[in-house]
C-alpha cells in the first residue's frame, strides 16, 4: 500500500472505505469556458541571474546558526491575502493530505496558496493558520522568488545549495506525507491556484459519536450527520475557490479504520459492525470528493480488499469524475506517446483491477535508485531544485497523473466548458482506447514525463529532460 493512513504522516498508505449513505453533492455549476495559459517564449537573456546569485550570496554571509548569538530570526504568518500568481488559469488544485502546518519548502509558493483549511467539530469548514520561523536572511531570499511570476524551483538551485550548506545544523520543518506532496505538485503545475485542506479523518470532526464503541444508533446517526455537513463545506470549498482538480493520496478501508481505533479512541476494540458503521459515516465525503459535478479528482490507488472492506476504492458510476492511480518503475518504457508498446515487461502496482491508469516513476525501487533522463521530480526543503523521488508509491504517482490530466486540459481541450463530459473526454484521452488486449482496450500504462506530458513542461517552464542532480 502506498497512501497516507490517517495518524501516520510519511510513507505508508490507506486504501479508501465506505458504506453508508450517499448525498448528491450539490448542483452543477454553470459550464463556463476557462482561458488556457500559453506556453513562455524562450528568453534570450536571463535577468534572474543576478538576483539569484546576489540572494545565494547573502545566504552564504549569514552567520544564523541554531545556538548562534548572531542568528536573525523571522516569523511570518501565511496569509491567503498574498495570493498572486502568474501565469494563473483560474482553475485551482485541492490538495487534501496531512497539513496540520505548512511547510517550510511552501513558503516559496506562499502567493500561488489561496486558501488552507482544515475540517473542524461538528463537520464545519475553518480556515487554518501557520507560521514560519527561518533565519530572515533565508526568508528574504525565498521571498525574492515567490510571484506573483512563477519562477521554476530548478532555476533557483544556487540559493538551495546556499542555504543546505549555511544552516546545516537547523531542522526545517518539511517533514510529513503532506509535505511531500505538495513538492511534486507546486512546481510541476505552474498554472493553477492552489487550495491546501488538512486530512478528513471523523474521529477529529466528531469524536464523541465516533468512539461510542457500544454503537448506539443515536450516535451513529449524529456521526452520519456530521459526515454530511463534512460532504457539504467540502463543495461549498470548492465552489467558492474555483476548484476543478482534487489531489486525494489517501483513503479509508476497514482496515483503517480498525487499524487507527485505540490511537484514535483510548479504548479496546469494539464489535466489527461498530468499525463497519464507522467506515460506513464517510460515505457522503466520498460522494463529495469523487462525484462533484466539474470536479476532476486523482486518487492515489490501493490494493483493494473488495466492496465489503473498501468501498470507496470501487470502480463505481457514483465516482465518475475520479481517477485511480498506481505505478510502475523502468527506466526504459518504450511506450509512446499515447501508451503503446509492449507492457508484458512492465510490473504496475497495485492490480488492474484496483487502478485507472499506471505512470512510470523513472527511478529504480533499489538502492542506489537509479534513475532515467525524465525520472519523477519533487521540490528540495526550500523548493529551489528537483530532484528524483527515491521510493515508489502511489501517494508520489497521484500529482504526475494529475500534472497529465492538467496538461490534457489545456493542451486538448482548452475551450471547453468544465463540465462532466470535459472530465470523461480527459480521462478518455489519458488512457486511449488504442491498447488491445488490455483491459476496455485502454492504453493503462503510461510514460508522461518521458514525454513531456505535464503543464509545466508545456508552458516552457521545466525542460522535458532532467538537467539537476540526484538527491543528496
Amino acid at each position: 500500500m502506498a497512501r497516507r493512513i490517517s495518524l501516520i504522516l510519511p510513507l505508508l498508505l490507506a486504501a479508501c472505505s465506505g458504506g453508508g449513505d450517499t448525498t448528491a453533492p450539490g448542483p452543477a455549476p454553470t459550464p463556463s469556458p476557462s482561458p488556457s495559459p500559453t506556453p513562455s517564449p524562450t528568453a534570450s537573456g536571463d535577468p534572474l541571474d543576478q538576483a539569484i546569485g546576489d540572494a545565494a550570496a547573502a545566504i552564504r554571509a549569514d552567520t544564523c546558526r541554531p545556538a548562534g548569538a548572531n542568528c536573525a530570526w523571522t516569523d511570518r504568518a501565511y496569509s491567503p491575502a498574498e495570493f498572486e500568481m502568474a501565469p494563473n488559469s483560474g482553475e485551482a488544485i485541492l490538495i487534501i493530505d496531512s497539513l496540520p502546518r505548512l511547510p517550510v519548502r511552501a513558503i516559496r509558493f506562499r502567493k500561488h496558496i489561496k486558501g488552507y483549511f482544515r475540517l473542524g467539530a461538528g463537520g464545519r469548514m475553518d480556515t487554518a493558520t501557520t507560521s514560519w520561523r527561518i533565519p530572515a536572511a533565508l526568508w528574504n531570499a525565498l521571498d525574492r522568488f515567490s510571484g506573483p511570476a512563477f519562477v521554476p524551483s530548478q532555476r533557483l538551485a544556487p540559493i538551495g545549495d546556499a542555504a543546505n550548506q549555511a544552516y546545516d545544523g537547523i531542522a526545517f520543518d518539511n517533514i510529513g506525507h503532506g509535505s511531500t506532496v505538495f513538492s511534486l505538485i507546486a512546481d510541476n503545475s505552474p498554472a493553477q491556484p492552489l487550495v491546501l485542506m488538512d486530512a478528513i479523518d471523523l474521529p477529529a470532526i466528531a469524536a464523541a459519536d465516533y468512539c461510542d464503541a457500544a454503537g448506539g444508533d443515536a450516535a451513529q446517526a449524529r456521526l452520519v450527520q456530521a459526515a454530511r455537513r463534512a460532504a457539504d463545506a467540502i463543495v461549498a470549498l470548492m465552489r467558492a475557490n474555483d476548484v476543478r482538480f482534487v489531489n486525494y493520496s489517501a483513503g479509508h478501508t476497514f482496515q483503517t479504520v480498525r487499524d487507527s481505533w485505540q490511537a484514535r479512541c483510548g479504548t479496546p476494540l469494539p464489535a466489527e459492525a461498530v468499525l463497519r458503521d464507522r467506515l460506513a459515516a464517510y460515505a457522503p465525503i466520498y460522494a463529495a470528493l469523487f462525484g462533484t459535478p466539474g470536479v476532476l479528482a486523482v486518487q492515489a490507488a490501493s490494493e483493494s480488499d473488495g466492496l465489503h472492506d473498501a468501498p470507496y476504492d470501487q470502480r463505481i458510476p457514483a465516482y465518475r469524475n475520479r481517477i485511480r492511480t498506481g505505478y510502475f518503475t523502468t527506466l526504459a518504457s518504450g511506450l509512446d506517446d499515447s501508451g503503446r508498446g509492449d507492457i508484458a515487461v512492465l510490473q504496475g502496482w497495485p492490480a488492474r483491477a484496483d487502478a485507472d491508469i499506471f505512470v512510470n516513476t523513472g527511478v529504480l525501487p533499489q538502492r542506489p535508485n537509479a534513475f532515467n533522463r525524465t525520472p519523477l521530480l519533487q521540490s528540495d526543503d526550500f523548493s529551489t531544485a528537483l530532484f528524483p523521488i527515491t521510493a515508489p508509491h502511489t501517494s508520489w504517482v497521484a500529482p504526475l497523473a494529475l500534472a497529465r490530466m492538467i496538461q490534457l486540459r489545456f493542451a486538448q481541450f482548452p475551450n471547453r466548458p468544465f463540465d462532466d463530459a470535459l472530465i470523461a473526454d480527459i480521462f478518455g484521452a489519458a488512457t486511449p482506447a488504442l491498447c488491445p488486449g488490455q483491459w476496455d482496450d485502454r492504453c493503462a500504462f503510461q510514460d508522461p514525463m518521458l514525454h513531456g506530458q505535464t503543464e509545466a513542461v508545456r508552458l516552457g517552464l521545466r525542460p522535458r529532460e532532467y538537467t539537476g542532480i540526484a538527491a543528496p
